[in-house]
């Protein structure tokens, strides 16, 4: 059985929350909480298997609580609340201090009935719950010092496509961290979010990297030392002339952004520049387009499972077949400063565990 607490500061949406997740005869709401400083005592006490928690709550709010949380009981944490812009942006802080993942909280009429999103939570319950937190969670490091490679170059020598789903945001932002603005390389991600917080995963990102990171425009030029990130709805691609695209066709996989378009595009318009490297996140989504690269001749990397918060995409990458480098999360700035930087690192033999 599941055990959940239940933070949130609406009693009505308490009582829907609780009565859906129980739908499921594998989850019981264990304890609710009507704010913050609730919520950190009550996971003291019940130790409950996961909390979902709100943000924008009275005497303590969401972030406030995950950190202490973390710090004292940890537990993971599903950030459920609203997409304004501020809450996002401590939505993001919160998974900064060790919350797993944010699902957005519906309008009023969605949380009358059993819609996508309830179906939604309950799987994110299920999985989440049974993630070692101790072992896969730790806080925003410093940026590291990184080489002095000169003066920016205009054209990016190497594009590097990057696809995330659950634990991304905070792994994308601890690996931009430590790549140099000088890099001759441009950044194009895909990471699956909820509708609404593609603005607040930006200012996460622009905290901690001297990169300049934006949410892609149709036409942006793809310039060396940013960072181009999916908007929601959109499926972001490369184009001829180092162009960005958007394209509004139906989703893949059941994603839109999807993983796949964009790492194939970078497979057919960059060939053996293109690298990918596939993040942490649950389903399959991108592994066709990993083996576009490695067809092209660019290179793939994946992350390891002792680093990963959900080793589900990088697994389906490594079971295909299509990756030549498994590396800790920790590991991969370095390993893209080397091969974007020596030639000779290019087609050295993978790292494979």
């Amino acid at each position: 059985m599941i055990r959940v607490l239940v933070a949130d500061d609406s009693a009505l949406v308490r009582e829907v929350l609780t009565r859906r997740l129980e739908l499921d005869e594998q989850i019981k709401v264990v304890g609710t909480a009507i704010n913050g400083r609730e919520a950190v005592e009550k996971a003291s006490e019940l130790k409950p298997d996961i909390i979902t928690m709100d943000i924008m709550m009275p005497e303590m709010n969401g972030f406030e609580a995950t950190k202490e949380i973390m710090a004292y009981s940890p537990t993971p944490i599903l950030v459920v609340t609203g997409i304004e812009l501020t809450v996002a942006e401590l939505s993001f802080k919160a998974l900064d201090v060790g919350a797993l993942d944010i699902l957005p909280k519906p309008s009023g009429d969605e949380m009358k009935e059993d819609s996508k999103f309830f179906v939604d939570l309950r799987k994110k319950v299920r999985l989440l719950s049974k993630v070692p937190v101790i072992a896969h969670i730790r806080g925003r490091r410093k940026p590291a010092d990184t080489p002095k490679l000169g003066s920016r170059a205009k054209v990016p020598s190497k594009v590097v496509a990057l696809a995330a789903s659950t634990g991304g945001p905070q792994h994308l932002a601890d690996l931009f961290s430590h790549l140099p603005v000088t890099l001759p390389a441009a950044y194009l991600v895909v990471q699956h979010i909820g509708d609404g917080f593609s603005d607040g995963l930006i200012t996460h990102f622009l905290s901690g990297t001297a990169l300049d990171v934006k949410l892609a425009q149709n036409g942006d030029i793809i310039e060396p030392g940013s960072v181009y990130v999916a908007p929601n709805g959109f499926h972001l691609v490369a184009r001829r002339g180092d162009i960005i695209g958007l394209d509004k066709s139906a989703p893949v996989g059941g994603f839109i952004p999807s993983a796949t378009p964009l790492f194939e595009s970078i497979a057919r318009v960059y060939g053996n520049r293109a690298i990918g490297v596939m993040l942490t996140g649950m389903g399959r989504d991108g592994v066709e387009g990993m083996q576009a690269i490695k067809n092209q001749g660019g290179v793939t990397i994946a992350q390891s499972a002792a680093s990963c918060i959900v080793f589900g995409m990088p697994r389906a990458a490594i079971e295909a077949g299509c990756v030549d480098h498994i590396i800790d999360l920790d590991d991969i700035p370095q390993k893209l400063i080397s091969l974007i930087e020596d030639p000779f690192a290019w087609h050295q033999a993978g790292d494979k565990r």
